[in-house]
C-alpha cells in the first residue's frame, strides 16, 4: 500500500480550519485508518466508532500540525492512541450486566471469516496471537509501509523495541504459519 501524499497548502490549510481541506484530509484517510483500527480491534462497528474519534481528535489538533514532522505518521499514531484509550478505558470499566459475552466482543465478525484469500486470513488469524504491539508493528511495516522510525513514533516506542519486535514478530508468525 502506498503511502498518501498531501500538500503542504492542503495541510495548512487545514489547521488554519479551512473546512474543505480537512474534508480532503478525512477522504484521503478514512478507509486506510478504518483498515488499520479494524486490525487491531476485529470489530467493524468498534472500528467505525474509533475511526471517528480519530478524526474528531485530529481535527481538535490540527493546530499543532507540524509541517516539519511526517503527517501519515501523526495521523496513524492518533488512530493508534485512540485504540489505546479504548482499551485502557474498557479494562478499568467493570463488566456491566448487558455487556456481550467476552467471546462476542474479541472474536471477528462472520464476514471476516468468507475473505476470499484464506492467506490473508491465515496472517490476520497468526496476527491475532501475537501480543498487540508486536501486530502492530508488523502491520504497520508490511501492510502499510512505514519505516521503522515513523513505526517507533506511531507507537510511542523506542526505535530498538520496534526492531526487536519486528524481529521476534516475523519469526513467530513463521512459526505460527507452518
Amino acid at each position: 500500500m502506498s503511502k498518501i501524499q498531501l500538500s503542504p497548502e492542503i495541510l495548512d490549510a487545514a489547521s488554519a480550519d479551512n473546512r474543505q481541506a480537512v474534508n480532503q484530509i478525512i477522504e484521503a484517510y478514512q478507509q486506510p485508518i478504518f483498515s488499520h483500527i479494524l486490525r487491531m480491534v476485529n470489530d467493524n462497528h468498534l472500528a467505525e466508532d474509533l475511526t471517528q474519534d480519530t478524526f474528531i481528535k485530529l481535527y481538535k489538533n490540527l493546530h499543532k500540525l507540524n509541517q516539519e514532522k511526517n503527517f501519515n505518521a501523526w495521523i496513524y499514531k492518533i488512530a493508534t492512541n485512540t485504540v489505546y484509550d479504548h482499551w485502557r478505558v474498557k479494562q478499568r470499566r467493570p463488566e456491566s450486566f448487558f455487556a456481550p459475552e467476552e467471546d462476542e466482543t474479541l472474536s471477528p465478525s462472520p464476514a471476516y471469516y468468507l475473505t476470499p484469500q484464506q492467506d490473508k486470513l491465515d496472517l490476520e488469524m497468526a496476527l491475532s496471537q501475537l501480543k498487540p504491539l508486536t501486530a502492530a508493528a508488523l502491520r504497520l511495516y508490511y501492510q502499510q509501509g512505514f519505516s521503522y522510525q515513523e513505526i517507533a513514533e506511531i507507537l510511542n516506542q523506542p526505535l530498538g523495541t520496534i526492531k526487536t519486535n519486528l524481529a521476534r514478530g516475523k519469526i513467530a508468525l513463521q512459526k505460527i504459519l507452518k
